[in-house]
Order: structure tokens, then C-alpha cells, then sequence
């Protein structure tokens, strides 16, 4: 059910804007490359799931549960097995949307610009598509019938706030160091998966130093003691500070700069190679 409701999502967030942008062979647009994108985005939002979320899940554990390892593990995958087609599709969602957006904006303007509008737009679609979804998958399909817009949609502005200009970031280093690979002749020379993982590094980097690190200090301010408001740029200086030396936050920064990185990386290979795969089964 997840599934069927993710492609109708994407049929709807994707083949509307591409055809007011430019005109596509409806046979191939349905069929072919977009679909090759949305199933290529499914494997890299599952592989995600399945490896790096699934280790720092592990790493979160007790002391007594990590001795089970077998046990803990098992236990960690039977709760995902709801969320994992949600993953999936989201992750088929937004890249089938960034390509196409993509393709139809960058030899139009700046590809940089054009990369961070079309990245952060399709994570608000993606992340708007994935409300009802989600819904079906946790609660059943006719929960949907029974649940007011308002409450499905609820909390939506606060989650883009962070996420669209984090992934807009990551999108647009990530193309941006992969053209700048391409140019010079490194993928050709070192091959076409090292040069993702690296791109896809640094865009997993760039977002986390930036948005990441935006999202830790206010979430910090929020949750300290000292009455700072945002009008007092003094006291959020002294603040400021005080972040950057904690040796907890430091290591939560740490962290999450890992674990993005190799989410990235994880997620660009398997988008890359489901795609590769694909691309040579059809002749395209």
C-alpha cells in the first residue's frame, strides 16, 4: 500500500512540473528515466535504512543490550519493517523529483541555483507526500478517511524549515563537486563510484557544517537556562561559546557529521548502481 500511494505521489509531484518546464515523450517519461529515478532513489533511501541508520541505532543501545548482539540487531530490524517502505518511497519520491528538476533548470540558469531550488523543493514534496503515507503504513489506510488536513500536516512547516535547506546544500555540493570531478577527468580516470562517494561526502559535510550546525546551537539555546533571546546578540555570543567548547555537543556534532557523511555516501552508491544496473537491462 505504501508503495502504490508513493508512486501515485510521485505521478503527481513530478510529471506536473516536469511538462510545465518542457516537453517529454510521455512513453519514456512514465516508463523510462523518471522511473529508473524514483526505483534508484527507493534502494538509496532503503540502503540508508538498512546500514548506517540500523548501526547508530545499534550504537544507542545499553551496554546489556549490545552484549545480544544477534538478538539486538533482530530487534532493531522488526521495527523498521514498517518504516523501511516509507524510506523507500520518500527516497524514490525526492530524487525522482531532484533529476527531473534537474534536467529541466540547469542548462537554464546558474546550475548551483538551479540545483538548490529544485533539492529544496523536492523535499518539501517529498515530506508532503509522505504525510499521508505514513499515516497508511502506521495506522492503516483508512485512518486517512478519519484524519483532518490540519492534523495530517501538522508540525510540516517546522520539518522543511531544516530539512529543505539541508538538502538543497547537499544536492547542490554534491552535483557541484561531481561536475568539477567530471571536467577534470578524475571519474573518468578513477572510476565513477569513487567520485560519488566523494561528492556525496562533501555534500553530506557541507549540510551539516552549515544548516547541522545552525539546527545544534539553536536547539541548544532553546534548551538552556539563561533566558537568551534572539534580539541579545551579546549573551548569544557568550552562548555561542559555550556551545562550541562543550565537550558533549562537540562530540553530538561529531556524530551527526559522521553519520550524515556516510548516509550520503551509502545512499549515492546505491542510487548510482541501481541506476547503472537499470539503465543497461532497458538499453538506455
Amino acid at each position: 500500500m505504501a508503495i502504490a500511494r508513493g508512486c501515485v505521489s510521485y505521478g503527481l509531484t513530478v510529471a506536473g512540473p516536469i511538462f510545465l518546464f518542457d516537453k517529454f515523450d510521455l512513453k519514456e517519461f512514465l516508463v523510462m528515466e523518471h522511473a529508473f529515478h524514483f526505483l534508484s532513489g527507493c534502494a538509496a533511501g532503503g540502503s540508508i535504512e538498512l546500514t548506517v541508520a540500523k548501526a547508530y541505532q545499534y550504537s544507542a543501545l545499553s551496554a546489556g543490550e549490545k552484549k545480544h548482539l544477534v538478538s539486538s540487531m533482530a530487534m532493531l530490524y522488526r521495527r523498521c519493517l514498517r518504516t523501511l517502505p516509507l524510506n523507500m518511497v520518500g527516497g524514490g519520491i525526492f530524487f525522482s523529483t531532484f533529476e527531473a528538476g534537474h534536467h529541466a533548470l540547469a542548462p537554464r540558469m546558474n546550475p548551483f541555483l538551479a540545483d538548490l531550488f529544485v533539492a529544496g523543493s523536492a523535499n518539501i514534496l517529498t515530506a508532503t507526500a509522505l504525510r499521508p503515507v505514513g499515516l497508511a503504513v502506521t495506522q492503516g489506510p483508512s485512518a486517512l478517511r478519519h484524519t483532518p488536513l490540519a492534523s495530517l500536516f501538522r508540525g510540516l512547516p517546522q520539518e522543511v524549515m531544516w530539512t529543505a535547506p539541508a538538502m538543497a546544500i547537499n544536492m547542490a555540493c554534491f552535483s557541484a563537486t561531481m561536475n568539477t570531478l567530471s571536467r577534470r577527468g578524475i571519474v573518468a580516470l578513477g572510476g565513477v563510484y569513487p567520485s560519488v562517494a566523494a561528492s556525496a561526502a562533501v555534500g553530506g559535510a557541507a549540510c551539516h557544517i552549515t544548516v547541522g550546525s545552525v539546527k545544534q546551537f539553536v536547539d541548544f539555546v532553546h534548551h538552556s537556562r539563561s533566558g537568551v533571546q534572539p534580539a541579545d546578540p551579546l549573551k548569544l555570543g557568550m552562548l555561542l561559546k559555550e556551545w562550541v567548547r562543550d565537550p558533549e555537543e562537540r562530540a553530538e556534532w561529531t556524530a551527526e557529521l559522521q553519520k550524515e557523511v556516510l548516509g550520503c555516501v551509502v545512499g549515492g552508491i546505491a542510487f548510482t548502481a541501481v541506476n547503472t544496473a537499470l539503465c543497461k537491462a532497458f538499453g538506455k
